[in-house]
């Protein structure tokens, strides 16, 4: 009786082993498979590719991302779309998010500049034909709108209302000018490497509008989106983002 209740004993131990084996095996498994979802502003889409395609070869972290304009984003967070880390191109997004207590931690990231692309000899005689369209993003929602805004104020240049196209976000603008379909547009600097070589670009002076500051807002905070996000910080990083036209030291 005495060595059937040690045999027991000794199985059930054995037993209780296997099963806490079983469920740190089956957690690492699970944590090998989770997402980080990342939502951008829509004008990092090219450079986030290859950066977090160059980061999930190196990690076991999986990544998930969403891009448009950063006030829709915000607007998705709000009703709580499960994005762990928010990229915005300018601050109100954050500041807004930060109002709401959805931020975690914030952090200044990277910046960039507008050119105006179209025919012109210079900006200060930019003069539309009457068919001509003149392509913005729309200030509600994308950042690139009101820094677009307060170039044509501070240019004093006249667009008639008709004539202007408003488009979602920084990628739509984009698509519109690598499909013709605007004679003249204000985009950012670091757009300019992904359209036609034979385009007319204008740098407009930084002087003009506000400085666009790409920022950072982590909405989970975990290992996994501390880890990426210092990632974003590194070196290899920001030389990534200094060849596709950003402004890393700003």
């Amino acid at each position: 009786m005495i060595i059937h209740n040690s045999l027991n004993s000794i199985i059930f131990k054995n037993y209780l082993k296997i099963i806490f084996i079983f469920f740190i095996l089956f957690s690492e498994a699970l944590k090998a498979t989770e997402n980080t979802y990342i939502g951008y502003a829509s004008s990092l889409h090219n450079v986030m590719k290859e950066i977090i395609n160059n980061y999930e070869k190196q990690s076991d972290v999986k990544l998930k991302f969403g891009m448009g304009a950063s006030g829709n984003i915000a607007q998705q967070i709000m009703r709580d779309a499960p994005y762990d880390i928010f990229i915005s191109a300018n601050k109100k997004w954050i500041n807004y998010l930060d109002k709401h207590q959805k931020i975690k931690e914030r952090q200044p990231w990277i910046s960039n500049s507008l050119s105006v692309i179209g025919p012109m000899k210079s900006i200060d005689n930019l003069t539309l034909n009457a068919n001509e369209r003149f392509c913005l993003a729309d200030p509600k929602n994308a950042p690139l709108g009101l820094y677009s805004r307060e170039a044509i104020n501070a240019l004093n240049l006249k667009i008639p209302d008709n004539q202007i196209i408003f488009l979602k976000d920084a990628a739509s603008v984009q698509y519109y000018l690598s499909i013709n379909e605007c004679d003249y547009a204000i985009t950012y600097s670091s757009n300019i490497s992904n359209l036609a070589n034979n385009i007319d670009v204008h740098n407009i002076p930084l002087n003009l509008y506000s400085d666009i500051a790409y920022e950072i807002g982590i909405l989970r905070l975990n290992k996994d989106t501390q880890d990426f996000v210092n990632y974003l910080h590194q070196p290899s990083v920001l030389g990534i983002l200094k060849n596709h036209g950003f402004i890393i030291d700003r």
